[in-house]
């Protein structure tokens, strides 16, 4: 192990499925490049990764201060960006489906709305790099939208049981893999929270400290819950905890889920008209 490291000789796809492979892996590297280009090299890196999951781009420096702040799991495709991907679709289909009436007359517009959600979380399923906590994020998003169709309702802990089984059922190899059991652990623990999270009453003409010590609470108790559900396997895996994850949560979740995030993906939506700068 202590010689040169040479490539590996790479075959050639010579099977219709290896060559779909590589056409896919050359947009995803394209797309990557180009964010980082548009975004210059400070933000480049980051944002490559949250549009396409290519980490590639982002320096060691900010690597490192992503794993000592308790942040790198923000740029995993997972939750966040399937359910934009899937959600704007799901609400522009929504609200502009109507608007056909002989469209409007044979097919109900949230069944129309949860098709094309579900084909959206399909394409950015593959284009993303198919990693374990996107595949558990996709099967997630499939039972949510999946429900619309057949009117069913979409219960949580199921969905999260049946990700784990699809999951494990096709790479029972990634069991052993921090971001299978972080992903994991994280959405089941955060799954449970919210379902015991208890119903208060609120008045009918709330004011604006009612209505923001909620959030900030609600924020807060994520933070501190997915930090100690995924802090065992930080420690197994890498020897390290990050004592200020939940204070840094805090702060940036927020911005990443309400703004950086959304604003990616309508640059994303705009690149292809040259609007995206």
């Amino acid at each position: 192990a202590s010689g040169k490291c040479d490539p590996l000789p790479t075959p050639p796809p010579v099977t219709l499925a290896d060559k779909a492979f590589y056409w896919v892996r050359a947009i995803r590297r394209a797309i990557s490049a180009h964010v980082f280009e548009q975004a210059g090299e400070s933000g480049g890196g980051m944002s490559a990764a949250m549009v396409a999951g290519d980490r590639s781009f982002i320096t060691p420096d900010d690597s490192e201060a992503l794993r000592l702040s308790g942040l790198a799991h923000l740029l995993s495709i997972s939750g966040v960006h399937m359910v934009l991907a899937g959600g704007i679709v799901f609400f522009i289909i929504r609200y502009l489906w109507p608007l056909a009436e002989p469209l409007a007359l044979r097919v109900p517009s949230v069944k129309a709305a949860a098709f094309g959600a579900v084909v959206a979380c399909t394409l950015y399923f593959i284009i993303s790099g198919m990693e374990v906590a996107t595949q558990r994020a996709y099967v997630m998003a499939l039972i949510a939208f999946g429900a619309k169709l057949l009117d069913r309702p979409a219960l949580s802990l199921r969905s999260i049981a049946v990700a784990l089984f699809v999951v494990v059922l096709l790479q029972p190899e990634s069991v052993v893999t921090p971001g299978f059991q972080m992903s994991f652990a994280a959405s089941g623990a955060l799954i449970a929270l919210y379902e015991v999270w208890p119903k208060l009453d609120r008045p009918d003409r709330p004011g604006i400290l009612t209505r923001i010590f909620p959030w900030i609470v609600g924020t807060a108790a994520t933070s501190l819950v997915a930090s100690a559900s995924t802090m065992p396997f930080a420690l197994h895996h890498f020897d390290r905890a990050a004592l200020f994850s939940v204070i840094a949560n805090i702060v940036s979740t927020p911005v990443i889920t309400l703004w950086t995030t959304p604003a990616a993906a309508a640059a994303a939506i705009a690149a292809p008209f040259g609007l995206d700068e």
